[in-house]
């Protein structure tokens, strides 16, 4: 009777870790909201505190994201002197740099976001700063409950393991435990990885480069003219050779139907074709051509 009863009571123990470990992966459920601002300007650009004030709210549990677009006369520099501004417990996560521009993630501690973006604007020229944050105190406390349930529940098997007395039992407990044991490492690293997002804030900056424009000098516009006056030319006589080039197919057509034209025209007046038709004589010339006929006409009269 008592190992039916030990039997009964460790498939009871095994059906409440089964029931136990479904409603953990049921019952977990990812809470989480977003919300953030957005600024864009000069070296006037002020960080709003707005959104630090909700961490110091009881059990909040909020992770921050920061974006900074910087423009500075020397990028190496400016760097150089927000690298220092970095505390020993924070660090550099990735960094991509050279001559002009820089990108750079710093792991910046969340309760001292506010400050260092403050000494990042001091560095030089803010083009844009954007903060966002993601609450995810929902998601943070439904892993610490399942966590506690699990810890109950390898507290359980464990004291199982001391009252099992066939080597069959302590084999079914020992397997369910390892069961247990997986999914505390695997929560736990879930909860590891919060507590350092939470603590331990995202902040991303862009460095870039000043560039100065100056304005020409007389001689500097005026090589500039000459230079753009050659340049028009030469696109002058491009563009007319391309036209003559074109037109030119259509040019030798015409001509050859003129040359046609012609040599019909003076075959049927009897002319060669290199013969010139005469020409006509207009109406003054034939008044003169009477007129020097009549006064011959009289001349010869007069002398008969």
């Amino acid at each position: 009777m008592n190992m039916t009863k030990r039997r009964v009571l460790l498939i009871a123990l095994v059906l409440i870790s089964i029931i136990s470990i479904m409603l953990v992966y049921t019952g977990c459920a990812d809470g989480s909201s977003d919300s953030g601002y957005r600024e864009g300007g000069s070296n006037d650009t002020s960080v709003s505190t707005d959104i630090y004030q909700s961490s110091t709210i009881s059990n909040r549990k909020i992770i921050y994201h920061a974006y900074v677009s910087v423009y500075t006369d020397d990028v190496q520099k400016t760097i150089t002197t927000i690298n220092s501004k970095l505390q020993e417990d924070e660090w550099i996560d990735s960094q991509s740099i050279d001559k002009t521009s820089g990108n750079i993630v710093y792991r910046v501690k969340s309760t001292r976001l506010q400050s260092f973006l403050e000494e990042i604007k001091q560095q030089g020229s803010v083009g844009n700063i954007e903060v966002s944050s993601e609450d995810v105190t929902l998601n943070y406390h439904d892993i610490q409950a399942t966590l506690d349930s699990l810890y109950a529940l390898r507290t359980s098997y464990n004291n199982m393991i001391t009252s099992a007395t066939t080597t069959e039992d302590l084999l079914k407990i020992t397997k369910a435990l390892s069961d247990v044991e997986t999914e505390i490492t695997q929560y736990e690293y879930r909860k590891n990885t919060l507590d350092q997002q939470i603590e331990y804030s995202i902040v991303r900056v862009y460095f870039n480069q000043n560039y100065y424009v100056e304005d020409p000098s007389f001689g500097d516009e005026f090589k500039g003219a000459i230079s753009g006056s050659w340049e028009a030319f030469a696109l002058f006589l491009k563009g007319l050779l391309m036209a003559i080039v074109y037109v030119f197919p259509f040019a030798l057509l015409g001509g050859v139907i003129a040359v046609v034209v012609v040599f019909f025209v003076k075959k049927k007046k009897g002319l060669k074709f290199f013969e010139k038709a005469p020409k006509k004589e207009n109406k003054k010339q034939e008044n003169a051509k009477l007129l020097n006929k009549e006064t011959k006409l009289e001349e010869e009269k007069n002398k008969a």
